[in-house]
């Protein structure tokens, strides 16, 4: 009798399951004679978030679900909408996800519709009725809509470039668009795949942007020219930051240039390298700036303090390695060297304020990364000089040992000699 409770619970709880799973709208939609087009949408929601949500068919497209009567499940007086068109679609969903009460339970923001109207997509959708448009179900889907975490979901981070490329990939889908009065390329998808942050978001980094994060989800738009820096900043701050310092922000401000894709690319980013300090290749300071003009000069100073401290740390590197082979400790200078690597990658940060004074501060003579490179030199020839002086002490005393050996030898020698001889004599 103690199990009684529970089991009227899951008896309750079944009842409740088969009255969400015998709706009139399902009964009627999947039945196996039914056409696919019929049938499938039963099968996509049981998949989706909705139905772990017990949002049901009548839910979204209204109508009485509990009705027998076709006509009456289907009709106008109780509500049914039937399939709404691509420009009602937006304003169909915003009427659940707009709603802070029903939202609030699942921490789901409320403002997707008032973004997605200000966007580009919906201002193409809402505002010129250009059914062409995202709009909510050509990402996210229409029945089997997954929650953005689930890989399986168009949405998932992972998919985002496939999903935006579905029509940005496109050239047919795409022609007759133009930005800034240039029509809008397509091969962005192609060109992310191989840059580095595709190539990181592929083995699933942590922290690695895709389309959302740089054009936004529903609010989506290209960032205006002064807005690059910012957006490339929400990730890349410190180098924002030092960008803002140095005479690339002034030029930015007065002429439109230069911004970060214009050294580094747009969607097709590259690893950066000390390499783009010289040379006229894109993205490199030849580029723009001509040889032996004083931006020209500034970059060679630059590039001579983050290369001559990159050479230096390698060697630096090379020795402590010979060190080891050698079996010696030489933590702590691994310890120093890792230091002087990250004041080096901090120059290079340092490099967009375009300005010698800063980088010299982090690389040039006397400061912390050339006096730990010092100090990792002297721990490693101190730790080689060691071992020679220990190999050396072993051979003296060896050949010192060696030499006790054959004295004691000879007088052996000499000793059993004379012994024998008076033996003879006898």
């Amino acid at each position: 009798m103690r199990c009684l409770p529970c089991v009227l619970l899951l008896l309750l709880w079944s009842a409740l399951a088969d009255a969400r799973n015998t709706t009139s709208c399902l009964d009627c939609h999947g039945q196996p004679g039914k056409p696919a087009r019929l049938r499938d949408p039963v099968k996509e929601w049981h998949r989706s978030v909705h139905y772990a949500r017990d949002v049901g068919c009548q839910d979204c497209h209204g109508g009485d679900a509990n009705a027998s009567d076709q006509q009456r499940a289907m009709s106008v007086q109780v509500g049914y909408v039937g399939v709404p068109t691509a420009t009602q679609t937006p304003a169909f969903c915003a009427r659940c996800h707009a709603d802070e009460r029903r939202m609030r339970p699942y921490n789901i923001p409320t403002d997707q519709f008032a973004q997605y109207q200000q966007s580009v997509h919906g201002q193409l959708l809402l505002g010129r009725g250009d059914s062409k448009a995202a709009n909510c179900v050509d990402c996210h889907g229409s029945h089997e809509i997954r929650t953005p975490n689930d890989p399986r979901s168009s949405v998932f981070r992972v998919r985002v470039p496939e999903t935006c490329g579905k029509c940005h990939a496109d050239p047919r889908y795409m022609q007759g668009y133009t930005y800034q009065g240039k029509p809008i390329p397509t091969n962005q998808e192609r060109e992310y795949w191989k840059s580095v942050h595709g190539v990181r978001l592929r083995d699933l980094q942590p922290g690695v942007p895709s389309c959302a994060d740089c054009h936004g989800t529903h609010g989506a738009a290209p960032p205006e020219v002064q807005q690059v820096a910012q957006v490339c900043g929400s990730c890349h701050a410190k180098t924002e930051e030092h960008f803002r310092q140095g005479p690339h922000a002034l030029a930015l401000r007065r002429t439109g240039r230069p911004r970060c894709i214009d050294c580094h690319g747009q969607h097709g980013i590259r690893m950066p390298g000390d390499r783009m300090l010289q040379g006229s290749s894109f993205g490199h300071c030849g580029a723009c700036h001509q040889p032996s003009t004083r931006a020209d000069l500034v970059s060679v100073q630059i590039r001579q303090l983050i290369l001559g401290t990159n050479r230096q740390i390698n060697e630096a590197s090379r020795s402590l390695r010979r060190a080891e082979l050698l079996h010696m400790d030489v933590a702590d200078g691994w310890q120093q060297l890792s230091q002087a690597q990250t004041l080096l990658t901090g120059a290079r940060d340092a490099q967009h304020t375009a300005t010698v004074a800063e980088v010299r501060k982090l690389l040039g003579r006397d400061s912390d990364a050339e006096k730990a490179i010092k100090q990792t030199m002297t721990l490693a020839k101190v730790a080689v000089q060691g071992v020679r002086t220990r190999r050396n002490t072993l051979l003296l005393m060896g050949a010192f040992i060696l030499a006790v050996c054959l004295i004691v030898y000879g007088k052996w020698r000499q000793v059993t000699a004379d012994w024998q001889t008076a033996r003879s004599a006898r």
